[in-house]
């Protein structure tokens, strides 16, 4: 007799559209019933489109309704974070584990406010999701909401709040603060955000600073371009962080070289230190090779300093920059912006990051 795959036929996913149950079932025949396939090595039953009468069997001949794919996903798992809501009270009655996390202690409830799902959440709710449970990051499923949500989530983030706050979620000291970056998120983007959808994002921020009695986040203001540029008090971090809210729009390059030099220098630095240089392409390398040109204009720095940033571009182009480098490099962008209070209005650039 032969031995049956352990891989599901690779159009697995297109037969769960086009083929009858009878069909699917003859899958079985040649393959283990705990085969697996698709981009995350799942089971039949983590396939989203496994219809009723196929996870009934499936179960019944054995498989675990709990198996998780390579990210330990359950299917239980997987359809409480895509909003597939239909088949969460069958999986239940088979035995699904409500609160079975993933590799990263997300269980079910983390995935469907994480994924600003309000029905999902709410259905999870009424079946006694644990509101409480904390994941690797020690989160909350409120918590990871607000964390994973950017602009185009507001909206549904806000109906997903308040379906767990009114089920007794804790608004905590993080939640809040975790609105309040949402809010700060937004305003910086605001300006370049589809017109089409604002007013609903306004809506759900309002309903976010309203449920966790958050103070709203002020408009953004920024530089008018012509004036001289105000230097920010604090040290000079607090000054590029000032400067980049003034100075440096929500996408593509600044309009002034002062702009423009505050932007190059925290996004490199962000790349290379938050993102584990992933994105690092020609682009970047322009931007870094563009920099000390950039410092050589209207007042030039030190000669000191230019050698100085000289060998920090060098270093960081070659791969071996820590970050007391990187922090040196926005930190000698802030002391040329402070030597050059008058706008330098910026030429085209010769990189798209």
């Amino acid at each position: 007799m032969a031995r049956k795959r352990k891989t599901l036929p690779k159009n697995f996913e297109e037969m769960l559209e086009t083929a009858s149950l009878d069909e699917l079932k003859a899958v079985f025949d040649k393959c283990l019933i705990d085969a697996r396939g698709g981009y995350g090595k799942q089971t039949a039953l983590g396939f989203l489109d496994c219809p009723d009468e196929l996870v009934t069997w499936l179960v019944g001949q054995g498989l675990d309704v709990d198996a998780g794919d390579n990210y330990n996903r359950s299917p239980f798992w997987e359809r409480a974070y895509m909003g597939r809501t239909a088949q969460i009270p069958l999986l239940l009655e088979l035995g699904a584990d409500i609160e079975k996390p993933d590799l990263y202690g997300a269980t079910p409830l983390h995935a469907a406010a994480g994924n600003q799902r309000p029905a999902s959440t709410r259905m999870l709710l009424e079946h006694g999701a644990d509101l409480g449970a904390l994941n690797d990051e020690e989160m909350t499923p409120l918590e990871w909401g607000l964390l994973r949500t950017g602009n185009n989530d507001i909206a549904d983030m806000a109906e997903t709040a308040a379906v767990l706050i009114e089920a007794g979620a804790v608004v905590t000291d993080n939640a809040q603060e975790l609105v309040r970056r949402i809010g700060e998120q937004f305003e910086f983007h605001r300006d370049h955000y589809n017109p089409e959808y604002l007013d609903e994002v306004d809506a759900g921020l309002a309903h976010l600073y309203e449920l966790f009695g958050v103070q709203p986040v002020a408009a953004r203001q920024m530089h008018d371009g012509t004036s001289p540029i105000e230097m920010p008090v604090g040290d000079w971090s607090d000054q590029h962080d000032a400067l980049w809210e003034l100075l440096v729009p929500s996408m593509g390059a600044a309009a002034t070289l002062q702009g423009e030099v505050i932007r190059v220098t925290g996004r490199i630095a962000f790349e290379i230190h938050e993102n584990g240089g992933a994105n690092w392409d020609r682009h970047f390398k322009a931007m870094l090779k563009e920099l000390p040109v950039y410092l050589q204009q209207g007042t030039p720095l030190p000669e000191a300093e230019l050698a100085e940033l000289a060998a920090l571009t060098g270093e960081i182009a070659s791969g071996d920059a820590d970050d007391d480098e990187l922090r040196r490099l926005m930190e000698l962008a802030v002391r040329w912006v402070a030597a050059n209070r008058e706008p330098i209005q910026l030429d085209e650039v010769p990189y798209d990051r």
